[in-house]
């Protein structure tokens, strides 16, 4: 017989006493959390005095669940019966009542399954916000709102990379393999976008410019984007260089902030969060708009959302949530979303004022003539026209003041409760697109100029060599903007499933011998701690593989869809064991959910029957 799963309470268990449910309820959340299969989730609460003592006083292992009176599990459905007692022997010992569920909002299919959908909904504002044309205000206004999407990134990377560090930090010996696991799968796609974007830069290079008529201009500006994510290149195409250079430097300095914070309180901790929210809410863009800070805005406000989202996950962490308070943050998720939505709405109906710029109002509009890169069908051409323009709107907008919302709608889609989070787990987002998200956010502009090459012509696009006023809009129609979209998801799909598993693994081995090399003297002097050696079997080199990415031990048996990984996860994963044995071949992201577990992967890599590694460690 199935039946529910019981945690047992220390004697006396005062804590847990006061009240049961709440407890009971805790621990379910934080089994959830922890990636725990929902059929090991905790169903009722028994105290010790309750159990049944052998002849030795020893607590009794045989029949407790019918002796404890545990409720049956009825197919895939728990049962919501009361226990009715209990045991006649021990009917004056504390017994907790099993818990019964009250009528909750639809809840996700696996914990974080929301936060990484939040991913997919992101990549298509980053969409609609710099492909495809239009003259229509309502639209351009909405366009402007869309700019927090950079922001949110930055709080949900922030978030995710902290989540999967464990409770004592990262080791000195692991700090190497850190950085590695982390920049490596998504600097080789930005590589890639580089290479891809290679032919559009030489297209629309000026010829009058002297470096254009310069053959090794070309290849020192790819070079420069590649290794450095900076250079020329991007200033024409693409911003994904501020994202990547940001992101860079706060994974390399992570293990540091990461050692700093765990030695806080948590009241030291939850004020850290608020000056950061605060920072990026206010004083950013107030600096931006007394000209204190140079454009891009974004660029400085990226690191304290960043660091937002790693002092939320601490204080997500450390927060108990009872039953009615995951309930509550259900509720507060969806309208958290219902008033991001309602931003929009409203900035489409919104009208502009005629407020001199000197004098404009910063939670307003500017209305004024200016010079505009008017794109047509077939050619392009410069004029004056009038032309809206959120001159403060771009930067000062609700939406760049947006980082308290910001912070609520993140926390709320981890606590994964409410309408909102069980949309976005859904298997389509939740474990279809959301590994795409950034593929996709990456791929978006080269496959655009590709697009534009194949029906346009190669023709040279000189005018593009000025810079576009914002919000950059590539110069397509709509329809044909989401016809690229759909050939960006197409790509990212390609790329996920057959590009990523050779070019990850490289990216890898590359990182790892410039990391090596530059911290070798260092090790040699014995200021660093030398690298665990080599694992004795395949099997104990997935498990450190997956320690090192999860930040929690996991046994042979674990299941690979448990561990919680992301889409880098999934790619560091596999990118470090390929490194570690360049003979494997045909292990992809959609390998894993059939090999099931961690001994199944094992298996696969020894080129073994599932199961035989963890019948080798059972003998």
């Amino acid at each position: 017989e199935t039946v529910g799963v019981a945690v047992v309470a220390a004697a006396g268990g005062a804590h847990f006493a006061e009240d049961p449910e709440e407890a009971i309820a805790e621990l379910r959340w934080h089994g959830a959390a922890a990636g725990l299969n929902q059929k090991w989730l905790p169903d009722c609460l028994v105290f010790v005095e309750a159990v049944p003592k052998g002849p030795t006083g020893k607590p009794a292992r045989i029949n407790l669940a019918s002796r404890l009176h545990l409720p049956s599990l009825s197919g895939a459905d728990r049962t919501v019966w009361d226990v009715e007692g209990p045991p006649p022997t021990v009917d004056k010992a504390p017994f907790a009542r099993e818990v019964v569920r009250r009528r909750l909002p639809p809840q996700p299919a696996k914990p974080g399954a929301a936060v990484q959908g939040a991913r997919v909904l992101l990549s298509f504002l980053v969409w609609f916000n710099h492909i495809g044309f239009t003259n229509h205000r309502g639209v351009t206004q909405m366009r402007n709102n869309a700019g927090f999407t950079m922001s949110a990134f930055m709080f949900i990377l922030g978030f995710t990379i902290t989540s999967s560090v464990p409770a004592s930090g990262i080791p000195l010996t692991e700090v190497r393999e850190f950085w590695v696991s982390r920049i490596g799968p998504p600097h080789a796609v930005f590589v890639l976008e580089v290479l891809l974007s290679a032919l559009a830069w030489n297209m629309r290079c000026d010829p009058n410019v002297k470096q254009c008529r310069d053959p090794f201009f070309n290849v020192k500006e790819i070079a420069e984007a590649a290794f450095t994510t900076r250079g020329m290149q991007h200033d024409y195409y693409s911003g994904y260089t501020w994202f990547n250079t940001r992101m860079y430097w706060f994974i390399v300095l992570f293990p540091l902030y990461d050692r700093i914070v765990r030695q806080w309180s948590p009241a030291r901790m939850r004020a850290a969060l608020g000056v950061c929210v605060c920072g990026a809410t206010v004083l950013v863009p107030a600096c931006a708009f007394f000209d204190q800070i140079p454009e891009p805005y974004t660029a400085k406000v990226w690191m304290p959302i960043l660091w937002s989202g790693m002092f939320s996950w601490h204080v997500f962490r450390q927060g108990g949530r009872s039953r009615q308070r995951r309930w509550a943050w259900g509720v507060v998720t969806d309208l958290t979303s219902l008033a991001l939505l309602g931003i929009f709405v409203s900035a489409y109906f919104d009208r502009c004022t005629a407020t001199p710029k000197r004098w404009v109002n910063p939670f307003s509009y500017n209305c004024r003539d200016s010079e505009y890169l008017s794109w047509k069908y077939q050619y392009n051409w410069l004029k004056n026209r009038y032309y809206w323009k959120g001159l403060t709107m771009a930067w000062l907008s609700v939406f760049r003041l947006s980082s308290p919302l910001l912070a609520l709608w993140v926390y709320g889609l981890s606590v994964g409760e409410g309408y909102t989070a069980w949309l976005l787990s859904r298997s389509l987002i939740a474990r279809f697109l959301a590994p795409l998200a950034y593929n996709v956010f990456v791929m978006q502009m080269p496959m655009c100029w590709f697009y534009w090459y194949a029906t346009r012509g190669l023709g040279r696009q000189t005018l593009f060599w000025t810079q576009l006023p914002f919000p950059v809009q590539f110069p397509l129609p709509m329809g044909e903007a989401t016809f690229v979209l759909v050939l960006a998801f197409v790509f990212s799909w390609a790329y996920d499933r057959y590009l990523s598993v050779l070019l990850v693994p490289l990216t890898v081995r590359v990182l790892n011998l410039v990391t090596g090399a530059a911290f070798w003297p260092l090790t040699k002097a014995g200021l660093l701690p030398r690298a665990e050696s080599a694992a004795e079997s395949t099997l104990a080199e997935v498990q450190r593989v997956v320690r090192r990415l999860t930040g929690s031990a996991h046994s042979p048996d674990s299941r690979l869809e448990d561990l919680n990984l992301d889409s880098f996860g999934t790619m560091a994963l596999i990118g470090m064991l390929k490194a570690a044995r360049p003979q494997l071949s045909g292990l992809r992201p959609s390998s894993l959910p059939k090999l099931g577990t961690i001994a199944g992967l094992a298996d696969f890599i020894d080129g073994q029957e599932p199961g035989a590694a963890l019948r080798k460690k059972a003998a």
